[in-house]
Parts: C-alpha cells; structure tokens; sequence
C-alpha cells in the first residue's frame, strides 16, 4: 500500500512539474478545474474531501507559477488606459481595506485574506489568460466559449438530477458542472442574456450551428432541472431587460415586434414547461406562492430562532432580502462601521482553516447574515467597500468604450455581465464564485488584449 500511494505521489508531483513547463497548459487545466468541479462526488460517491480544494490547489499553483514567469522572464505588459489596471488597484485596495478594518474591529488577519481568496483568483486568473491563451482572446470567442460552456450544463445537469432523484434530492443538487446551484444560475442567465443581445442587436446565432431561440430553450432546462422558483424570475428579468436595451440600440419599430414576440414565446414556453414541471408535479398552491404577503415574507422573514420551530424543520436561515437590511442595521451602530464594515471574514465561515468570523451566527444560529454579495459586502467592507466595486465597475465600463472595432458590441456583452451579477447579488455570493471569477477574468483578459491590439 505503501508503494502504491508513493507512485501515486511521485506521478501526481511529475504531472506538475510538465505542467509548470507548460504554462499554457497548465492554464488550460487551471480553467477546466474551475468550470468542472468536484464538490458533487464527494458529497455523494465518498470521493476524498481534498477534491473539494482541487481548484483552490490549482490556482494557486499557477499563481506561483505566474510569479516565477514575472521573475524570470519579466514581461512587460501595459496597464495604463487598459483593463488590467483596474484589476489591480482592486486587489490592493481590498488588501489596504482589509488590514484598516479587521484591524480596528479586531477581526483575524489570516480570516480575513482567506476571505479574499476569490479577488486573488481572479486576478491570477485574468493574468495567465491574458499572458498564456492569447489565441482565445476576441469578443467573438468569448461569447462561443461562454455559451458552449452553459449549454454544456444541460447534460451535466440532467445526468446529476437522474441521481440526485434516486433518493439523495436537495436543491443544490442539480448544479451542472459546478459545486453550488448559485453558480449554475449564473452562467445560464449570463449566457441566455448574451445569445438574446447577439440575436435582436447582431441579428446572428452566438452558435453558429444552433438556433438562437432552441439555444435559449435548451439553456433554461438546466434550471427546470433544480426546480427553483428564484432562477425564474432571474429568466424573465434578464429576458425583459435584453429586449429594452435592444430597442435602444436598434430603434426599428418593426424589429422591435419581432424581438417582442420572440421574447414573449421563450417567456411562455418556459413558463408552461415550468408549471407543469414543477408547480404542478409539486401540487403547489399557486393562488398562494403568487400573493404579495407570501412573497414578502419568503424574501423578508427573520432567522428561526425557536428551538421548537427549529425540531420541526423549520428553515433557520433569514430571508435574502432581510439579511441585506440586517447587515444595513448592524453598521449602522456607529460612523466608524458605516464606512469600514466589520471587516473581512466577519460574516464568513473557513472550515478549511477552523475559523468563523465574530459576526458568522450573529442573527443566530445557522441564520446565515451572509447570504448574498450584498449582505456581505455591506456587513464587512462598508460603504467604502461598496464604493470599491462601484468604482471598478464603472472604469472597466469607461475603458471598454474605447476599443475602436468592437467598443458596442464590448459595452453590451459588459452590460448583460453587471446586470446579470446586479440582479444575481441578492440571491448568492456573486463575486465569491468560480465561475464568475472565470467570466470576469476572460472578458478583461479578452477587452484588455483589443484595447493593446489597437492601441
């Protein structure tokens, strides 16, 4: 046994040192690692609990791997007016934030850097994508790639819901090709969002070989598959939103009754394929999920804190919506935590390094303040932190307006990602996912490279 487990080392260490070799290849493998996680299997084929950090393994092999090339080869790559730029003064402000609150709210340094893994991974990721996958780096890749990675989620999905249903069902289970369901929700909309600008403003498939509207069907079945509510809402929005900023763009009247009507399909069939895959098969109480009081207390109500309540099944965790006013409440206290936060990691959880933060339960056990971006956002960085991400979004926005060839096209495909992520934040951890580090990462990576080609 001894011996096996030594080849196994051995074989695992050689297959790095090829990969430190090859960066390209390595970044490659970085990327499919982030898109194909390996959470599910641990969770219900007793694969060893370290898959679950294979991707955070990863990343951080290539950071080093990153920093060695910085080293040796010294490349040089221009910041200014680009994209990168912005990127980086995100890290260092965080990290500044980061020190300055947990400092003063007495919050762990080391809690707090881990929290800010996802920000990190982003940015190696941004950099290896840029320096080793150049040949992947056009609008026009980017939007195949994204889409053919969604529609890829279809089989995933269904193979995962075929097992999920022999009797381990949860929610979360039907996540596609990724750990959580959040992430699933994310790159459809994303993705049905892109495919419907490319259809009503280009007037072409993003797949060339597939119908743009079958392509839109096929990517909601993914999340007929987990059965949400919340991820239909997020369909219509995003649908409902692609079609207005098409008029604005297009400003034909006629187009815009075909847009219109094309839309209003997509919207029905999915309803009716909805409603008869889940709110009938579930027997649901329709007349009752739709009444504004049941949709305000779903989104609004407190933490269960009953003992009673929670013996009985009671969900303990708070509604989306109540933890965004609840963190609003708690940095309210005073000046000081209205502009800093309570610092990193307060609201967070690190299993993998056996801390929680000082505010992790502190609606009450299992209550969860951190269950969305927003709620997070607000309850460890501030408005400071607030105006971080604002800032970020707006020169990244400002600076894709100059590329000279594809700035529209950019500024649409920018606009869907920050209104998908806008829309998406009060529902999951938005930034705090692989995929959207991937997403975010390759389209700066792929602006960033058309701003420098044309400069």
């Amino acid at each position: 046994m001894i011996v096996i487990h030594s080849l196994i080392v051995l074989t695992v260490l050689a297959f790095l040192v090829l990969l430190f070799i090859n960066p390209r290849m390595f970044t490659l493998l970085t990327v499919f690692v982030t898109l194909f996680q390996f959470d599910w299997f641990v969770r219900y084929y007793h694969a060893p609990a370290v898959l679950n950090r294979a991707t955070l393994v990863f990343v951080g092999l290539l950071g080093l791997r990153l920093l060695i090339h910085f080293l040796l080869k010294r490349p040089r790559i221009r910041y200014e007016h680009g994209l990168l730029s912005p990127l980086l003064l995100l890290a260092v402000y965080f990290t500044f934030l980061t020190l300055i609150s947990n400092l003063y709210n007495e919050e762990r340094l080391l809690l707090g850097f881990f929290s800010l893994r996802y920000y990190l991974i982003g940015f190696i990721l941004t950099l290896s994508i840029y320096l080793y996958l150049p040949e992947y780096l056009t609008l026009e890749k980017f939007k195949y790639m994204l889409t053919l990675i969604a529609l890829f989620q279809l089989p995933a999905s269904a193979i995962k819901y075929h097992a999920a249903t022999s009797g381990h069902y949860t929610l979360d289970s039907v996540s596609g090709t990724f750990g959580g369901y959040g992430e699933l929700v994310i790159c459809q909309v994303v993705a049905l969002g892109i495919v419907l600008s490319d259809r009503f403003i280009l007037k072409k498939n993003t797949l060339p070989f597939i119908n743009a509207y079958l392509l839109c069907i096929l990517l909601i079945t993914p999340l007929l598959l987990s059965k949400s509510r919340s991820a239909s809402i997020f369909v219509i929005v995003i649908m409902i939103f692609v079609l207005i900023y098409s008029l604005f763009k297009r400003k034909n009247l006629v187009s815009a009754l075909k847009q219109m009507f094309s839309s209003s399909l997509i919207g029905v069939i999915f309803c009716l394929l909805f409603y008869l895959f889940f709110w009938k098969a579930g027997n649901y109480d329709i007349e009752k999920q739709f009444d504004p009081d049941f949709v305000y207390d779903y989104y609004m109500h407190p933490p269960t804190l009953d003992s009673e309540r929670l013996r009985a099944g009671a969900d303990p965790r708070m509604g989306r919506f109540r933890a965004i006013t609840t963190a609003w409440e708690y940095i309210n206290d005073d000046a000081v935590h209205r502009i800093l936060g309570y610092g990193a990691g307060t609201a967070s959880e690190a299993s993998f390094l056996g801390l929680n933060g000082s505010h992790y339960q502190a609606a009450g056990p299992l209550a969860g303040i951190a269950r969305n971006q927003y709620s997070k956002v607000i309850i460890e960085f501030g408005l400071i932190g607030i105006f971080g991400f604002i800032a970020f979004f707006y020169t990244i926005k400002k600076r894709v307006r100059h590329i000279p060839e594809n700035a529209s096209e950019a500024g649409t495909v920018f606009t869907i990602l920050v209104f998908s992520l806008l829309i998406l934040s009060s529902y999951s951890l938005t930034l705090e996912s692989y995929f959207t580090c991937f997403m975010l990462a390759y389209f700066i990576a792929t602006a960033h490279s058309e701003l420098q080609t044309s400069g």
